[in-house]
């Protein structure tokens, strides 16, 4: 009792506080505007009763995923009690969602308190509100329409109920939950609110979203079978709903079409064309995506239906269901063939073409054999002790024809270096000391003395008298006019030459079509008219040029386009023109089918024939010439009654003749000097920065740094003339190349790289990466903690000579000098602040010359260039017109990456565009970091438990389709100290349970386990849902997927908004292992998200940066590879391999395990141009 009134005597004398209030937050106008089908726009208006410190927008969408899925967006603001917050979903990078689909948003807000608030959930339905929607509803399926009448939606939902009946009574296949099809009037309208679709699709399915989108036809029995087409995909879909599968196209394709009924007559028809003239396709080319080009998408789909339909009519319908369902367990396809019918893929296709007469070709099966599959790599030589780097003599870099088989990483990707939103801005001139003769500066200096002298003597009188204050602002105005000059930059030397502004492009503007003359040059198509014929264009439209009548309607025609097919000859395609053209004449007789000489020397195809049209009587005499372009071709037909065509047969014939075909002109660049790529842009100016970017990208197009790589893997000089290297390795004198200027004319001096590296290690520029890349140099870590105003081991010796040194030696300093890191910007380009990076002031081979955002990006060859000058005058950067492989296929593009699903199409050697593959293995390696400060990765046994639950030989031969290669340990193939008898943790599921249950968490709940990765929305790719899956089931464990804004990925991970795990990988930025286990894994790299430490490991690796001998540095990355695989701070995953379509004509083209600046070495042959 005694010690209970001592309690209560303390509390009493405790000064009382009242609890603390939960503070005020609002959410005002909290809303979600829609720009269908580009974008969604999220907003509110944040009022508390504290300072908003931090804002999170959660959002996802009804799409069924295989685990738990929220995204996270990250708003720009500043702190405040009243903060206005908006956040753009962009489509056009994410993709569009279906038509109906429900997005869900809620902000999650902390202020000054550390207090955490939510706002409410919302919802909206991504819709357009163009069109007046109404809906009707039965038996599990909701109709939406808005042209049609009650009756005729009636008897379209009618239809689709239908299809769900018989579908269900033939496979037994049913609908989860209420399936949404959208009916929009025309394909036009349908494909307005689609992104990306193929330009033959009439129509779509979204199985994860239960949603079917459908443009009516004009045949509504076509629109009609369409909806039971879709419909069987979106049954398919719910059947198989896994997330360890890849079903074929084939399967999936022909199913749906065997649930339209019966084949149609196009269908019949273009499978049984295909058949007689042994044109189908192999079962490998359908197991990928389908073709982009027409013919070839419908007999995908016709050929599709009579494989299933042979499966079901000769083995029943129970067996393909097993099927399905045993490639939803994750069963590599011939596998699956193999384990329900006792054939693989390549047995099933012998049996079914001999079940239509056509037997597979003699040659197939043994090219298939032989056909090309990545070469191995050798790993390269490592690199050890003071480099032999003297190099005042290196040889001048010359094009010549590269080996066979190598290639370079998929895509040249458009680094965001490159993501400009403003077009056609100038590169601003370099600014030195206003440009005035030396005289003129004199008197000027001497008046602006005369000037401070009497601001003086009038403001002692204004002190004493105060009405002289006017004066003194007059003065004032003057001086500071007279001193008002351009400033010359800190650092840099005064220069006595003004550099003009290097002017933007300009729009081509075609020439006007001289008298008796027709051109094109968008097209690069031309043609003489003589005096008696006339034009009519009015009709004209991208694919039909002109009808044409010569003396009076004596003899018609007309021009034409037409697509071309990847490996189709001359005689092919002016056959498959001619067929078609010609196909409703009657009586049809060819009287001449030749190639012959056009008048510019190149190759045409002349079809001559006789016959009847349809509705006439007469025979008529016709004449096709067909010509080859660069994406299309063009055939001019003329026609007239037999008489009519032998009175003009002179000019018919100088007609056809003088159809000539160039290279077209884009941007004003013929298209045959120009590269072309598909690429994408970046809003963040992290991302845009040579100093701050986490990706080497496409920085080397614009910017150049001290040395680089040639497609040999050999260092070279760039700006860095050459270089000298004391006895030990730690001092470096740079030789600028003399003849190095900016793109505005302005010499490039040793300042400048002192300017460059500084401002990259300012802690206000905020790099993340220059520690890793130029951290080596003394006083570069002292300058980025702000310790130092300016980097202590670079001297300037002369404007030409740079002096560097090192904190110590170590061998792969030149090496990191190749990343934009160490890039050489312009003084007075980045001061003048804003987003000067969108026209930026380079020394690269290329200059921005145009940006239009959203659409295309163009550069310039930079003719002063200090290196050899590219080949290639332009590179245009198109965007978000399609996806790559879509503008490849239409001849857009020279060059696309392929993914794992459609390999399987292009390594066939069936396949046109077999020969365009190229393929290598790269030095990436793809991981999941494990954050060891996060609960429950603090633990070594959850760690290794969770390495030991990944069958990564599984998701190679399923998700990959056998494309990568499963990953032992950190180090790719061909990097130096890669061990391929290492086999890492390797897969035990059961020892992975085992030490779960060991650890500090066996007997406990496990904390929610988050894992973040760059995406957006609720989707989930195969890749990642697969790994998921196999966490949940070997450890019986729920992981919730965190989507981020790829925008900001790697700004929330520096930030530490992410969650126990990490979605990474990394690609050597040089052949050095140091570039993968000290930057990633020493515990003092900026680097190590799983804040791994490790002193045993961290002494191994500083001892590794300075050996000099080869045999022991390599011995001591293999030890430290050993350690960190052990430790398991991340789960290594695979080793990417990289495949890449290649146009014929783009010569150079080479491949490394690394990226190289592959541009300069690029070259078009313009006469592969044409095909000839």
């Amino acid at each position: 009792m005694r010690v209970f009134f001592v309690m209560a005597f303390i509390l009493q004398m405790l000064p009382w506080s009242p609890p603390r209030q939960q503070p005020a937050v609002t959410f005002a106008r909290n809303t979600a505007k829609l720009t269908f089908p580009d974008s969604a726009v999220f907003s509110t208006t944040i009022n508390s009763s504290e300072t908003v410190t931090d804002v999170e927008l959660l959002y996802g969408t009804d799409v069924r995923t295989c685990s738990e899925v929220q995204a996270l967006a990250i708003p720009e603001f500043e702190p405040a009690r009243t903060v206005n917050v908006a956040w753009e979903w962009d489509m056009l990078e994410s993709g569009a969602l279906p038509p109906g689909t429900k997005i869900w948003w809620q902000w999650r807000v902390t202020v000054e308190s550390g207090a955490l608030m939510l706002s409410e959930r919302r919802t909206i339905t991504w819709l357009d509100a163009v069109h007046n929607w109404k809906e009707i509803e039965d038996r599990g399926i909701r109709l939406h329409y808005y042209t049609l009448s009650a009756d005729r939606a009636r008897e379209f939902l009618v239809t689709a109920i239908n299809a769900m009946e018989r579908l269900k009574a033939d496979t037994g296949m049913e609908a989860s939950g209420t399936i949404d099809l959208y009916l929009y009037a025309n394909t036009k309208d349908m494909r307005d609110a689609l992104l990306y679709e193929p330009t033959w699709a009439g129509a779509m399915a979204f199985p994860d979203h239960n949603k079917v989108v459908v443009g009516i036809s004009e045949n509504l029995e076509w629109t009609k079978r369409t909806e039971a087409h879709e419909l069987t995909h979106v049954l398919t879909g719910n059947y198989t709903f896994t997330c360890l599968q890849m079903t074929p196209t084939w399967l999936e394709e022909g199913l749906a079409v065997y649930g339209e009924g019966n084949p149609d007559a196009e269908t019949q028809e273009s499978f049984e064309t295909a058949r007689k003239s042994n044109s189908l396709l192999s079962f490998r080319v359908l197991s990928a995506g389908f073709a982009e080009e027409s013919e070839q998408a419908s007999l995908s789909y016709s050929q599709s239906f009579y494989m299933v339909n042979y499966l079901i009519e000769t083995y029943g319908r129970e067996k393909i269901n097993r099927l399905l369902k045993v490639l939803s367990q994750g069963t590599v396809l011939d596998d699956a063939l193999m384990e329900v019918y006792g054939f693989d893929l390549l047995g099933f296709e012998k049996e079914w073409r001999d079940s239509v007469g056509v037997p597979l070709a003699d040659w197939y099966e043994e090219a298939l054999e032989s056909t090309m599959m990545p070469t191995e790599v050798p790993t390269l030589r490592p690199v050890a002790g003071v480099l032999n780097a003297v190099s005042s003599d290196f040889p001048q870099q010359t094009r010549t024809p590269q080996p066979e088989g190598l290639v370079q990483p998929t895509n040249i990707r458009v680094s965001p270096v490159m993501a400009f939103e403003a077009t056609g801005t100038p590169v601003p001139p370099f600014t030195p000391t206003a440009q005035f003769p030396g005289m003129v500066i004199l008197v000027l200096c001497i008046l602006g003395l005369l000037v401070a002298v009497a601001i003086v003597v009038v403001a002692i009188r204004a002190m004493k008298n105060k009405t002289a204050s006017l004066s003194v602002v007059i003065l004032l105005l003057g001086s500071t006019a007279l001193y008002a000059l351009p400033a010359q930059a800190e650092g840099l030397p005064a220069e006595a030459t003004s550099y003009p502004q290097q002017p933007t492009a300009t729009l081509f503007t075609p020439p006007p079509t001289e008298e008796g003359y027709y051109s094109d040059p968008e097209v690069g198509v031309s043609l003489a008219i003589p005096a008696i014929a006339k034009l009519d264009t009015s009709r004209a439209t991208a694919s039909y040029h002109f009808s044409l009548n010569i003396d009076n309607n004596a003899v018609l025609g007309h021009m034409f386009t037409y697509g071309l097919r990847s490996g189709e000859s001359l005689n092919e395609l002016a056959h498959r023109i001619r067929d078609f053209e010609l196909q409703d004449v009657l009586n049809l007789e060819y009287l001449e089918d030749r190639e012959i000489k056009m008048k510019n020397g190149r190759a045409g195809w002349l079809t001559e024939a006789q016959g009847i049209p349809p509705n006439d009587i007469h025979i008529f005499h016709f004449s096709l010439v067909t010509v080859r372009g660069f994406a299309s071709s063009t055939t001019l037909m003329l026609y007239s009654t037999f008489e009519g065509f032998m009175a003009y047969r002179d000019e018919i014939d100088d007609l056809n003749r003088s159809l000539m075909v160039s290279a077209p002109i884009i941007n004003g660049f013929s298209r045959d000097e120009l590269l072309v790529l598909n690429g994408g842009e970046s809003n963040n100016p992290a991302e845009n920065d040579p100093a701050t970017t986490r990706s080497s990208g496409n920085f080397y197009l614009v910017y150049s740094g001290l040395v680089t790589f040639n497609p040999a893997m050999e260092l070279q000089p760039d700006l860095a003339r050459s270089w000298e290297v004391n006895q030990d390795g730690s001092e470096y004198i740079f030789h600028l190349d003399p003849d190095a200027v900016f793109h505005n004319g302005r010499p490039v001096t040793a300042e400048d790289v002192v300017y460059s590296w500084e401002r990259a290690a300012a802690p206000e520029t905020g790099s993340e990466t220059v520690l890793t890349y130029l951290g080596d140099i003394q006083g570069v870590r002292a300058k980025r903690e702000g310790r130092a105003d300016r980097i202590s081991g670079l001297q300037v010796i002369d404007d030409h000579t740079l002096q560097v040194t090192l904190e110590q030696p170590v061998p792969y300093f030149l090496l990191k000098l190749t990343y934009p890191t160490g890039f050489v910007v312009d003084n007075q380009n980045v001061e003048q602040g804003g987003d000067w990076y969108r026209a930026p002031n380079g020394t690269g081979p290329y200059r921005l010359s145009r940006w239009t955002s959203r659409k295309e990006i163009l550069y310039e060859r930079f003719d002063a260039y200090h290196g050899e000058k590219p080949a290639i005058k332009a590179i245009l950067i198109v965007m978000y017109q399609g996806t790559g492989l879509q503008l490849y296929e239409l001849g857009a593009t020279d060059m696309a990456g392929v993914a794992y699903s459609d390999l399987i199409r292009f390594t066939d050697p069936s396949d046109p565009m077999h020969n365009e593959l190229q393929s290598s293995l790269n030095m990436c390696t793809r991981y999941v970091t494990m954050d060891v400060n996060q609960p429950p990765f603090d633990d070594t046994k959850v760690r290794q438990a969770f390495a030991m639950s990944v069958d990564k030989e599984r998701y190679v031969r399923v998700i990959t389709e056998g494309g990568a290669i499963a990953a032992k340990g950190l180090y790719p193939p061909a990097l130096p100290g890669y061990d391929k008898n290492s086999k890492g943790l390797e897969f035990n599921p059961e020892k992975a349970r085992l030490l779960l249950k060991e650890s500090k968490y066996g007997k406990g709940e496990l904390p929610e386990i988050l894992f973040s990765l760059p995406n957006y929305g609720s989707y989930v790719s195969e890749s990642v849902s697969s790994i998921v899956q196999m966490w949940e089931e070997n450890l019986g464990i729920k992981i919730i997927v965190q989507n981020i804004d790829p925008e900001y990925y790697q700004d929330a991970l520096d930030d530490g908004r992410h969650g126990q795990l990490i979605s990474e990988g990394w690609c050597a930025d040089y052949p050095d292992p140091e570039n993968f286990a000290d930057v990633l894994f020493h515990s003092g790299s900026d680097m190590n998200r799983s804040n791994y430490a490790n002193p045993e490991l961290d002494r191994l690796l500083e001892e590794a940066r300075v050996e000099e001998d080869i045999v022991r540095r390599m011995e001591m990355y293999r030890q430290a590879e050993e350690i960190i695989v052990n430790d398991a701070p991340a789960v290594f995953w695979t080793h990417s391999k990289t495949y890449t379509l290649v146009k014929p004509y783009l010569k150079g083209y080479v491949g490394t395990p690394i990226g190289i600046p592959l541009e300069r070495y690029l070259w078009i042959d313009s006469d592969m141009f044409f095909g000839d």
